[in-house]
């Protein structure tokens, strides 16, 4: 087995741990499950409706635990129809191979969890979730703005 170079934000007396990136360091005796979304930065209302029934499903009171897991599942599809929604709002003005043009903001223009190709400004392009690239043209740096995201157009 192997294991994961930890970060030492997480886990800093602990230098490696398999499935690191599942632990977080907590400097609270007690906590919640609002504090669990927040050290775990969970920011979508879906994921973080759905988690606080998983972690306390059937233990409520008012709903049983089968309840609990027919809203999970209900909020999951849910957020999956947003998901397409979201794709079918901005298909339709794309245009040149599918290329959307891009001005800069400070979130994404898609869902953070949609599959986008992003053209730079030096060309190149790269697919990823929108989440993991940075939308805005704010850097003082001129070096920079050659990375700059041009256009996007969804992927599969």
């Amino acid at each position: 087995m192997s294991t994961v170079e930890l970060e030492s934000e997480y886990m800093p007396d602990q230098p490696t741990r398999k499935h690191s990136h599942y632990y977080r360091l907590c400097p609270y005796p007690h906590i919640d499950v609002y504090r669990v979304l927040e050290l775990f930065e969970v920011t979508d209302p879906a994921l973080q409706h759905i988690i606080k029934k998983a972690l306390c499903a059937g233990q409520r009171g008012a709903k049983d635990f089968r309840k609990d897991l027919e809203e999970i599942v209900d909020t999951g599809n849910r957020r999956i129809e947003m998901l397409d929604e979201d794709t079918e709002l901005v298909a339709a003005p794309a245009t040149d191979g599918g290329w959307i043009e891009h001005k800069g903001s400070e979130d994404s223009p898609v869902d953070r969890y949609l599959v986008v190709e992003v053209k730079l400004r030096n060309s190149k392009t790269f697919t990823g979730e929108a989440y993991s690239f940075r939308w805005d043209h704010t850097s003082k740096l001129k070096s920079c703005h050659v990375h700059d995201i041009i256009a996007y157009r969804l992927r599969k």
